[in-house]
């Protein structure tokens, strides 16, 4: 086959004629890329298809020419042409094989430039000596020129029908020997490709296609092949360079740089000029027998078939099912996707999509059996393949950024992002006792007894053992959740004389390591109290007392929603407290809301208990959403509802910074939080939002960290730890380290 080299210019001259001309060559042949004598090749050439040629100065520190092919590997290149001066022998091929595998380049990718003395080989026996030595580490190929090679005296070697002149022109230029090297790239477990360069011989059809029967590639300048059709004689042909070694007399794709095919019933046939499924010519490669050809093509339209699908085999066909089915659906859908279904929805819903692709990536995490994987697994790549192709990446592109990575030499360490994994490890682990604090008798809810939101996470809750309390004493919604959340006891008490029972522990109640729920103002009191006692050594979640709302209302708020918010917390005990925010109201505005807060009031069963909640309460009037705003986060209510215009309570939940829960719309009431919605309502009250979280699974659990440090690890990190120990005073920990390393001496 051929192998062009094409020639850089120098800078500040354009690369784009040598990008083009790479573009086209690298349809069909490994280019050999050289840059201007002094320069480098730009870093965004595409090398795909090129090998680089890397000076290689047996006498110097190799560490400077290892550095650069291993650069030139990362970028993409198909392989690296090492040319080692002085030229090699035995003794240095050796030296060299060793150095490459001790650097773990991919020997498939290294190639080797040999030297040869005359026409006639008179060094066969020496090459052949580096060859053997360099086999182990080289799989690429070799190079090899003749300078001085004479031009051939047996004709015109360019005459395709003389078969016999071409097979003694090859004998010619390297008699013997070529058999002979050519059989000494095949030693090993790879066959290596032969380069033959021999610039005074005029490079034509017949050479290359007689040199690959040999065995052998042909070398020559870019800058002597014709890309478009020419009648200089002294030009090679692309299409006729290209299709030398096969039985075809076609090269049309390779001039057009389209899919060209031919046909029984069609004769030849450019694909896709009707349908407009037409192809972009990547790649042509051949088969052994070198009487088939692959294209590597780049499909337009919406598949193979002029009927618009991938295969001209129906939808079954091996080649229309899987992923790339799968991506060419959702290519589809994007373009005219029903209205109402759910691949629009997550189209047109980045959010949505955003939260399944985390969603299934967790699942698959998580998943256990081999069915699991497989199905969490299919989950996640068809989410996506959703998000990619929503910006307009297709399959082809994220198959081009695997290909390349896969040529990357250097490996990166594979690390999670401390996002996902901190540099120590963390370990998890339940609380050996996690308590809900009790609910006084005044409003047995069932919510409060379900501590986690997650009814599977394990918690054992110590109290009274329910065999000596009557059920009937007990909220039977209470029992239920209990039971659910695998709950061993249940305390049927109150206040804080069930707080101190359960920090301290008495005969029938046993200590617990952490309090978690709310209260009134002397359960939070006693809560409080307990976290700071040595004796107790109990945690607890947070400070939870009295319930309390604020409302953020405007003009266009219904009155009638904004008074039930408020009444549903007011409703709690006499020492709750709702605040109201209302947002550029008029006076009539507000007088309706507050006729409403009345009217629903009355119709309370609890409406003793909002009477004495009320006067306690306040409305607070203000000129912008950024003054309501400002206020709230001063506040830091336990409940913060939004009751706006959707998109104006969307916009403003970005700027909320202190808030138990956020209920943000007309149509996220509070209520939804304590039952169903999926939020934890045990929310921090009195101000301390700006400070603590809500109960939520974490608060069930405990992290423990661990760290292992290999020795290399400690080398890396130890004059950090040294200096900053010694920084503090602290030469205890310093020489904790340097002892280790080998700079302090007991």
């Amino acid at each position: 086959m051929l192998v062009p080299i094409l020639d850089l210019p120098a800078p500040p001259a354009s690369t784009d004629a040598a990008r083009a001309t790479l573009a086209k060559l690298s349809l069909f042949a490994t280019v050999l890329v050289r840059p201007a004598a002094g320069n480098t090749i730009p870093t965004d050439l595409d090398l795909t298809s090129a090998i680089v040629p890397v000076p290689v100065a047996l006498t110097s520190d190799p560490d400077t020419w290892l550095t650069t092919a291993t650069q030139f590997l990362d970028a993409g290149a198909a392989g690296v042409l090492l040319d080692p001066t002085p030229a090699l022998t035995k003794s240095t091929a050796s030296s060299l094989a060793a150095t490459l595998k001790a650097s773990g380049l991919p020997a498939s990718r290294i190639h080797v430039q040999l030297s040869a003395s005359g026409a006639t080989l008179s060094n066969e026996k020496d090459l052949l000596d580096c060859i053997a030595a360099l086999n182990p580490a080289v799989a690429g190929g070799y190079w090899l020129s003749w300078p001085a090679l004479p031009v051939a005296p047996v004709g015109d070697v360019s005459d395709d029908a003389n078969a016999d002149k071409k097979a003694a022109f090859l004998r010619t230029v390297a008699r013997d020997a070529v058999k002979n090297l050519s059989a000494a790239t095949k030693r090993g477990d790879a066959t290596r490709v032969f380069t033959i360069q021999a610039p005074s011989v005029p490079v034509t059809a017949a050479l290359i296609g007689a040199a690959d029967k040999a065995g052998l590639n042909v070398a020559c300048p870019a800058s002597q092949i014709a890309l478009t059709p020419s009648t200089d004689p002294a030009l090679l042909d692309v299409g006729a360079a290209a299709t030398a070694p096969l039985a075809t007399d076609r090269p049309d794709a390779i001039r057009t740089g389209q899919g060209v095919y031919h046909s029984r019933t069609r004769g030849l046939w450019y694909k896709g000029l009707t349908s407009g499924a037409t192809q972009a010519l990547l790649r042509i490669d051949y088969d052994c027998d070198r009487d088939t050809l692959q294209f590597v093509v780049d499909q337009h339209g919406l598949g193979f078939c002029h009927n618009g699908t991938r295969s001209c085999f129906g939808a079954g066909a091996a080649s229309g099912t899987g992923v790339a089915a799968l991506a060419e659906t959702l290519e589809k859908r994007m373009v005219d996707a029903p209205a109402g279904s759910y691949t629009r929805r997550l189209f047109e819903d980045d959010k949505l999509l955003a939260a399944k692709v985390l969603e299934e990536a967790q699942e698959l995490v998580d998943a256990r059996s081999k069915d699991e994987v497989a199905g969490e697994a299919a989950d996640l790549i068809y989410f996506a393949l959703a998000r990619a192709t929503s910006m307009g990446v297709s399959l082809l592109d994220i198959e081009k950024v695997l290909d390349a990575r896969a040529r990357k030499v250097s490996r990166r360490p594979g690390n999670a992002k401390p996002k996902y994994a901190a540099a120590v490890a963390e370990k998890a682990q339940e609380t050996r006792s996690a308590e809900q604090a009790p609910v006084a008798p005044k409003a047995p809810v069932p919510a409060p007894a379900a501590a986690p939101e997650d009814p599977n996470a394990g918690l054992k809750m110590r109290v009274v053992d329910l065999r000596s309390v009557s059920t009937t004493d007990v909220a039977p919604e209470v029992l239920y959740v209990a039971d659910k959340i695998g709950a061993a006891q249940v305390v049927l008490a109150g206040g804080a004389q069930a707080v101190a029972a359960m920090a301290f522990g008495t005969e029938s109640v046993l200590k617990v390591d952490k309090i978690c729920g709310p209260g009134n103002q002397f359960v939070t009191a006693a809560k409080m109290q307990v976290q700071n006692s040595t004796q107790a050594m109990v945690a607890i979640d947070m400070p939870a007392g009295p319930s309390e709302v604020l409302v953020i209302a405007d003009g266009n708020s219904d009155p009638r929603f904004v008074a039930a918010d408020l009444l549903s917390q007011a409703e709690h005990g006499p020492d709750s407290q709702v605040v109201l925010v209302a947002v550029g109201v008029t006076d009539a505005q507000l007088a309706r809301v507050e006729a409403e807060v009345v009217k629903q009031a009355l119709q309370l069963p609890r409406v003793e208990i909002v009477r004495k909640c009320l006067p306690k309460s306040v409305i607070v009037r203000a000129a912008t959403m950024q003054d309501a705003v400002k206020f709230s986060n001063a506040y830091a209510p336990e409940h913060l509802i939004l009751n706006l215009d959707d998109q104006v309570a969307k916009d403003l939940v970005k700027d909320i910074t202190s808030a138990g829960s956020v209920f943000v719309g007309a149509y996220s009431p509070e209520s939804c939080g304590d039952y169903a919605s999926g939020t934890n309502h045990t929310l921090p009250t009195y101000g301390y939002a700006a400070m603590y979280s809500g109960v939520n699974t974490h608060t069930f659990v405990k992290h423990i960290t661990t760290q292992h440090l290999s020795k290399a690890g400690l080398d890396q990190l130890a004059e950090a730890v040294i200096t900053l120990a010694e920084v503090e005073g602290l030469d205890a920990h310093a020489r904790a380290v340097a002892v280790r390393v080998g700079r302090f001496e007991l």
